[in-house]
Formats: C-alpha cells, sequence, structure tokens
C-alpha cells in the first residue's frame, strides 16, 4: 500500500512538473525588467537616481536581469545598524510589553505568537525570526527603506513600491532550497522583490544565505495547484519543492553560492531567485539580519491583515508602509535612535 502511495505521488509529480506545459508568471503583468526584450539602455536614460546616493543603475539592472541579485556594499551606515541591532534587543529584553509576533520552528505548535508569551532565551536563540518588527520601530522603516534600496526597486517595478513584510533575526536561517514567491503572495505573484541587510559582518561558520544565480529564470514548480503554495490544498509541500529546486539548478549548470557580506552590505533579490541557509556549523555565531519584502501598490493596495480596510500610509524615501491594523498602539512606539 506504502509502495503505491509512493509511486502515485511521483506519478503526479512528473504529471505537473515534466509532462505540462511550462508554469510561468502572467507575462502581461510581469515587471518591464522581466521581459524578453527590456530595453535598459531606454528605461536608465529616463529614470532619475539621486545624485547623493550615486551608482551604475545600467550596470545594476543588468546583473539583475543575468543573475537575479545585486548587492550593494557598505550601504547602510555601521552607526545605523548598531543603534539598531542596539534597540531591537533591548526590545527583545523587555519583550513582555510588546504583542509582535515571531516564528519560531518547533516551538509551542504555533506558527506565529506574540513575544510576550516567549521566554527571553527563546526569542534569542536559533530558529526565532521576529515579525513585522519595523511596525514598531522608526529606525527599522528608515534602514529597510534606505535610498540605495529605494532607487533600485523602485527601478526594477517602475511603479508605486510598498513595503510587505520584514522579519529580524539573530541567528542563521537554515531554511530549505526555495524560492519567496510561492509563499509570500501579493495580488500580483511577479511583483515581488526581498531585501537583506547584514547587520553584522556574515562568517562562512554562521549558516550563511546560499543562492544560485540566474535560477531566477527555471521552470516554475508546479505545487499541483499552480506555482503558489496553498497550504492545505497542494498537492506537494515544501520539502518536495526544495528537492525539485536543487535538482533543477544542477540540471541547468547553476552553480551553489553562500553570501558571506559585511555589516551594512545589502543584498536584493528577485522572487524566484533560488536561495536557502546553510547549516550553522558553530552556534556560537550570529547572523544577525533584517529581511524586508517590497511588492507594489497595485499588487497589495491595502494591508494583509485588513484587505478590506483602506490603509494608513506613511512614507520613507518615496516608499509607502502599511500601519499594522491589528498592532495600532505599537506603530511608531520603539523611537530610540539619537537624533
Amino acid at each position: 500500500m506504502r509502495l503505491r502511495s509512493i509511486a502515485r505521488k511521483y506519478y503526479n509529480f512528473i504529471k505537473y512538473n515534466l509532462g505540462n506545459p511550462q508554469l510561468e508568471f502572467d507575462y502581461s503583468t510581469l515587471p518591464w525588467i522581466d521581459h524578453d526584450n527590456a530595453d535598459i539602455d531606454a528605461f536608465v536614460s529616463k529614470f532619475p537616481v539621486s545624485a547623493d546616493y550615486p551608482y551604475n543603475l545600467k550596470e545594476k539592472l543588468e546583473f539583475w536581469k543575468k543573475n537575479g541579485y545585486v548587492i550593494f556594499q557598505k550601504a547602510v551606515l555601521e552607526e545605523q545598524i548598531d543603534a539598531l541591532w542596539n534597540e531591537f534587543d533591548e526590545t527583545m529584553d523587555n519583550h513582555e510589553k510588546y504583542d509582535m509576533t515571531a516564528l519560531i520552528e518547533g516551538y509551542n505548535n504555533t506558527r506565529d505568537i506574540a513575544i510576550k508569551k516567549v521566554p527571553k532565551e527563546i526569542l534569542k536563540g536559533i530558529d526565532t525570526r521576529v515579525n513585522e518588527y519595523h511596525s514598531a520601530s522608526v529606525l527599522a522603516k528608515k534602514v529597510i527603506t534606505h535610498p540605495y534600496i529605494t532607487t533600485f526597486v523602485k527601478a526594477v517595478f517602475d511603479a508605486p513600491v510598498v513595503v510587505y513584510q520584514t522579519l529580524v533575526f539573530r541567528y542563521g536561517s537554515q531554511q530549505d532550497t526555495h524560492q519567496d514567491f510561492p509563499w509570500v503572495t501579493p495580488k500580483i505573484p511577479s511583483h515581488l522583490t526581498a531585501s537583506w541587510i547584514a547587520l553584522e559582518d556574515i562568517s562562512p561558520d554562521s549558516g550563511p544565505l546560499y543562492y544560485f544565480p540566474g535560477s531566477h529564470k527555471i521552470r516554475k514548480f508546479n505545487f499541483g495547484t499552480g506555482i503558489l503554495y496553498r497550504h492545505g490544498e497542494s498537492v506537494f509541500g515544501p520539502k518536495l519543492f526544495g528537492k525539485y529546486l536543487d535538482w533543477k539548478c544542477k540540471k541547468e549548470g547553476l552553480t551553489k553560492q553562500a553570501l558571506c557580506i559585511k555589516k551594512g552590505d545589502v543584498l536584493i533579490w528577485h522572487s524566484a531567485l533560488v536561495h536557502g541557509g546553510l547549516q550553522i556549523a558553530n552556534p556560537e555565531l550570529t547572523r544577525k539580519s533584517l529581511v524586508c519584502h517590497y511588492t507594489t501598490t497595485n499588487a497589495y493596495p491595502a494591508h494583509k491583515w485588513k484587505r478590506d480596510e483602506a490603509p494608513t500610509i506613511s512614507y520613507y524615501n518615496d516608499i509607502a508602509v502599511y500601519a499594522n491594523p491589528l498592532l495600532r498602539e505599537e506603530e511608531d512606539s520603539i523611537v530610540m535612535e539619537k537624533a
């Protein structure tokens, strides 16, 4: 009976992922840069980049189109990084005051839990990622909308941009191989990108992020419900998804790379870039990180927790940030940055 079940599973995998026409994002809603005939020269000639934060936009967009990511070195000032981490650490030390939530793998048999209900040693341990810290923190809002990030993300979408979500974590994520778009789901799946801001120098023994350059172009995985994962509905789950991505990247000749960037460096990646977190070789080493996902206001017109309600919006460097409608009293409540 078990063999029959396994055989059926792999028959369905072959039917959905090898036998059907290739699934892809809706081409009519793709960001311009993902079009086959994207004219980067013409775009750059019309797109303004602040002279206060100069970088070669054409070079970055060409690299993005080919590889699915870009890196800005020493983008965020170390003083700002230190202030943010000290603020976050103090927040975790006083976690009983806050209703913001954390995702803690294997803890309390729940997905998200209010940090006030979690012991401090768990909050500061491996496998904990704090959700939406930026909602409470003015400084986090400023960091995730750093001009290097905002100008580039606006160029990728060529549309009004909004912050979708953030995660802050102390240790390497050790996540399996994945892509972001099946899990982080604005109304238009291709309207998604992310940044990782290194809050310290990253050691190769700390479980660094790994990625496959160029993997944003591989054939999409079909969960049996399309390219998006539907909890309780999809035929296939995260484990098989990860195995497929590893196999497909190897088949396409794409090389797995570990990213050991420096404090203040920023990685921005395409929603379809295949990546994950290596295992932590030395549990004494941290990988302090701030991750943010961005989308367009067209794909995300209202906050995900109140989709039928007009959002309360603030703007940082021309990027929209929606107030968390479930935690209005905590919005911008943490203001520890020195003037």
